[in-house]
C-alpha cells in the first residue's frame, strides 16, 4: 500500500537525469500523530525522535522502527509557533528550534533545550531557552526574505541554523547563523556568511533540515528531492567543505534528515497528495562511498560483545547487524600469532551469535578479533583448563 503512493514514472526519470542518486528503501508509515512531521533526532537505529510543526502541541514522540509510538513527552513551558528541526549534542541536551517563519514576518523565534534522559523518563519536561531576534527591518524587503529558519544542528558548542531562501528569483543562496548552545540568554543575529545550494528548482535547494556528523566530518542539507553533503577536513565550519549533491528519487514535502548508527534517516510530511508521511534510511555506508570516504575509518556499532571473558571450552560472540554482511572472526595469542581463524561468511541482518571451539588452545590469555563488513571489533579473553582436562607437557 504505502510504496503505491510512489510514482514509478518519477522514479524513472530522476535516476535517468541524475546519476549520482540516493535510493532509500521505505523503514514505515509514521502514524496519524506525526503527519506533519517536521525534525528528527536518531537515538539509535530502532529508537526516533521526531516533533511536527506550526499549530501542534509543544511534544516530541519517540518511535520504534516499526514507526509504532513507544513515548511521548511534552514541554511545559513551550509553544509550538513553527517548530522545525531538532538537534542533539555530545552531553546529552536535546534542542528544538521554533524559527519557521513562512512570510518572513517573525522577528524573533526561540531555540528550547532540554535533556534527553529526561524526555526518556518522563511525560512532560521543563525547558531553558535562547531567545533569537533578527538584526533587520522587519518586514523584509524582496530582495532579503532569508529569515525562514527550518534546520538546526550542532557543533563544538554552537547551534547553526541555514535560511530557507524565498526570494524571487531563486539563487540558491543561504545565510548562515550561530549562537552559543548556552540557555537563558538572548540573541540578536545576523548572517555569519553564506553559502549556495545547487539544485535543479527552487523546491531542490530549499533547505528543510539539516544534521552533522562528527565521526564522518560530514554535514547533510536536505531538499525535497535532494540532499546536499558537505566534506570538511580542515575548515572550522563544515558548510565550508567540498559540496556534493544527491538526488532523491521523487519530490515530497521532506522536512526531516538525521544521522543514526548504521544508517541516514529522512521523512516526509502529508502534503497535498503528494507521496508523504513516511519514514525512510539508506545505509551511511553508500553515503560514504559516494563522498569518496574509507568507511572502514568511521566505524558501526554493532555491539559486539563475549558472554564472558573466562572460557573453557566454546567462545561465543554476539553482535547485531543492521544487514546482511560478511563476519569473520581470528583469534591471536600473546606474542601476536594467529592460532585460529573462522573464514568470512555471510551474516543476516538483526541479532547474532557466533560460537567457535577453543578447546585446542592453551590456558593463556588471548585477543579475539570480529571482522564484521571489514570494521575489526577486538576482545580479550582467557582460555581456562576444564575440569576434565589435563595438561600436556611440551
Amino acid at each position: 500500500m504505502i510504496k503505491e503512493l510512489l510514482s514509478p514514472l518519477l522514479i524513472f526519470l530522476n535516476q535517468v537525469l541524475f546519476a549520482q542518486q540516493i535510493v532509500p528503501e521505505i523503514v514505515c508509515e509514521l502514524p496519524p500523530e506525526l503527519r506533519e512531521n517536521s525534525g528528527m533526532v536518531v537515538l539509535s537505529d530502532d529508537l526516533i525522535l521526531l516533533h511536527n510543526d506550526s499549530g501542534n502541541e509543544p511534544c516530541v514522540y519517540i518511535i520504534n522502527d516499526s514507526c509504532n509510538i513507544i513515548h511521548k513527552s511534552c514541554f511545559i513551558d513551550a509553544t509550538n509557533i513553527d517548530w522545525e528541526d531538532i538537534a542533539r549534542d555530545t552531553k546529552g541536551n536535546l534542542y528544538v528550534s521554533d524559527l519557521g517563519n513562512n512570510n518572513n514576518k517573525r522577528q524573533n523565534g526561540i531555540i528550547y533545550i532540554t535533556s534527553i534522559s529526561e524526555i526518556l523518563e518522563q511525560d512532560s519536561v521543563k525547558t531553558q531557552k535562547i531567545n533569537i531576534t533578527f538584526k533587520d527591518s522587519f518586514p523584509p524587503s524582496d530582495h532579503r526574505k532569508m529569515y525562514d529558519i527550518e534546520s538546526l544542528y550542532w557543533h563544538n558548542d554552537s547551534l547553526f541554523f541555514f535560511s530557507k531562501n524565498r526570494r524571487t528569483p531563486f539563487d540558491g543562496v543561504s545565510w548562515v547563523f550561530g549562537v552559543p548552545d548556552k540557555g537563558g540568554q538572548e540573541h540578536t543575529v545576523e548572517p555569519l556568511d553564506s553559502i549556495t545550494i545547487t539544485s535543479k528548482h527552487r523546491y531542490s535547494g530549499w533547505i528543510t533540515a539539516t544534521d552533522y556528523d562528527a565521526a564522518s566530518n560530514v554535514l547533510i542539507l536536505l531538499g525535497q528531492d535532494q540532499f546536499t553533503a558537505f566534506v570538511h577536513h580542515d575548515s572550522v565550519h563544515p558548510y565550508h567543505g567540498e559540496q556534493t549533491t544527491l538526488t532523491l528519487p521523487y519530490l515530497s514535502q521532506k522536512e526531516s534528515i538525521a544521522f543514526g548508527n548504521a544508517f541516514v534517516y529522512l521523512s516526509d510530511e502529508n502534503f497535498k497528495g503528494l507521496p508523504g508521511q513516511l519514514l525512510y534510511r539508506f545505509p551511511k555506508k553508500q553515503l560514504f562511498e559516494e563522498l569518496g570516504l574509507d568507511f572502514h575509518l568511521l566505524p558501526i556499532d554493532y555491539n559486539t560483545s563475549l558472554d564472558t571473558n573466562r572460557i573453557s571450552d566454546t567462545l561465543r560472540i554476539s553482535f547485531d547487524l543492521p544487514y546482511d554482511v560478511n563476519v569473520a572472526c581470528e583469534i591471536f595469542d600473546s606474542d601476536g600469532t594467529r592460532v585460529k581463524v573462522k573464514k568470512s561468511e555471510i551474516h543476516v541482518r538483526g541479532h547474532n551469535v557466533m560460537t567457535i571451539d577453543v578447546t585446542a588452545l592453551r590456558p593463556a590469555p588471548y585477543v579475539v578479533n570480529i571482522i564484521i563488513d571489514g570494521q575489526p571489533n577486538a576482545h580479550i579473553f582467557y582460555r581456562e583448563r576444564g575440569e576434565n582436562e589435563h595438561i600436556i607437557p611440551r
